[in-house]
């Protein structure tokens, strides 16, 4: 309760973050255990308790430490973390091992607290530790969340993802929190989060900030947080040395892999002139870097040098990519279509499809996810063919497409038909003959009707 009171937490927020203490005695919780006649297994797998390295028996695992309950998307206790009281012991923080129920990448501390906020505020706060989450609830920050002691992963992004598309990270401004910051910056890009960086003054954490400047100031801070990429370059500023030639190369090779998630092509070329710019280098020496950069990341999709894949399958594909805002129209109608499921492309429509339904944007990494290597290089091609991106910026064109292969492919598909029709007939077949005839007999109703 000292402890608490000197990190400025109130008996009220203890008990809503239920906050606890494990007995520095070490067995209490065993000795509850034994005597519920729980079975061995089961303690072990629990994560509670842990054998004697020497003797038969157990001893707790959190003990002598604040205890921090940490519960799943729906609220359920799954896990704990625990931090020390004395300076002596170490580690400072201990989380539960990973069990059936607790799986560290998939678990983000308060989500079940702050999703709602997320959704009304319409971002979410990125912080790195327990404290700082109950600091900056203190403070009115309900939106705040941390990774359970693991670098952030791509499932707890996306947890994030299904309630906003925007967040702030505040990690500590150590050499430990910037490092974090870079890589979490990264996974959310894969996702296409609008990242934004708050890295507070004096070297304080979000909880201290709290303490020293009040719940305002860091309200006031939040929402002034800049985008990610300001952050990042003054990162590269500090890693190489940009007053030299080749500092100013390897800053931009750091700066690069960040600039060419960004989705939309007309942001990736301002961030471009920003890039320049910021290190003193030609436009267009950075935009052919680009391009370079582009091309080898291509070249590890690529499975043959050239797809099968039509012009009007290629421009259908290049609108999805190149219209958000029409895509989920096209893809409405697309889903009532049989025609493209006969389609070299077909797999690509497929994972187009899959990742709208999972409500996430249509982008190279999420669709490409859900390929094999042939597709994925036929992605490709029509990601790298300027002449498509040309073609593909008019929603009526992607319409017009939609209607043609369809029509193209019901052609196709009603002579194939009719051929195995007059195969079977000539084989004296008549049964297959008579099915495939019904077969036709349905097609022709259907696009009639």
């Amino acid at each position: 309760r000292e402890y608490l009171e000197r990190r400025g937490i109130s008996k009220n927020l203890a008990q809503e973050f239920g906050l606890g203490y494990a007995h520095a005695g070490g067995q209490e919780l065993t000795r509850i255990f034994e005597k519920q006649r729980v079975e061995a297994a089961m303690l072990e797998a629990s994560g509670l308790v842990k054998p004697r390295q020497s003797g038969a028996g157990y001893y707790d695992t959190f003990r002598g430490r604040l205890t921090f309950p940490i519960h799943n998307e729906s609220g359920k206790l799954v896990a704990f973390g625990g931090r020390v009281l004395s300076s002596d012991d170490q580690p400072k923080y201990l989380n539960s091992p990973e069990t059936e129920i607790y799986k560290k990448r998939t678990v983000l501390y308060n989500f079940h607290r702050a999703r709602e906020t997320m959704r009304k505020r319409g971002r979410a706060v990125l912080v790195e530790g327990y404290m700082d989450v109950i600091g900056a609830w203190a403070a009115g920050v309900h939106e705040a969340v941390a990774s359970c002691g693991t670098s952030l992963g791509s499932e707890q992004v996306r947890s994030i993802k299904r309630h906003t598309d925007i967040v702030v990270v505040n990690f500590d401004p150590d050499r430990a929190g910037e490092n974090a910051t870079e890589k979490s910056i990264q996974v959310m890009l894969d996702e296409s989060f609008d990242v934004r960086v708050l890295q507070l003054e004096d070297g304080l954490d979000p909880d201290e900030y709290v303490q020293e400047r009040g719940a305002d100031a860091y309200l006031e801070a939040i929402d002034k947080a800049r985008g990610y990429f300001l952050w990042l370059a003054d990162r590269a500023q500090k890693k190489f040395d940009t007053n030299t030639a080749p500092g100013r190369v390897k800053a931009l090779e750091f700066l690069l892999p960040s600039v060419q998630k960004v989705p939309s092509r007309l942001r990736r070329a301002a961030l471009a002139d920003e890039v320049a710019s910021y290190l003193g280098l030609e436009r267009s020496m950075v935009l052919d870097e680009f391009k370079a950069s582009a091309m080898r990341r291509a070249s590890d999709h690529l499975a043959a040098p050239a797809s099968n894949a039509g012009h009007l399958e290629r421009l259908l594909i290049g609108c999805l990519l190149n219209q958000p805002e029409a895509s989920a129209e096209i893809l409405g109608i697309l889903s009532q279509l049989d025609g493209w499921k006969r389609l070299p492309t077909a797999p690509i429509f497929d994972a187009m499809l899959k990742v709208s339904r999972a409500g996430e944007s249509l982008r190279f990494s999420s669709i490409e996810a859900r390929l094999d290597e042939n597709a994925k290089s036929m992605l490709t091609e029509v990601l790298l063919d300027e002449e498509i991106y040309k073609e593909s910026q008019n929603r009526d064109q992607a319409i017009a497409c939609l209607q043609k292969l369809d029509l193209i492919q019901f052609s196709e598909f009603r002579r194939e038909l009719k051929r195995r029709i007059r195969e079977a007939e000539l084989s004296g077949d008549l049964d297959t003959a008579l099915t495939l005839a019904r077969q036709l007999a349905q097609l022709d109703a259907g696009q009639t009707g």
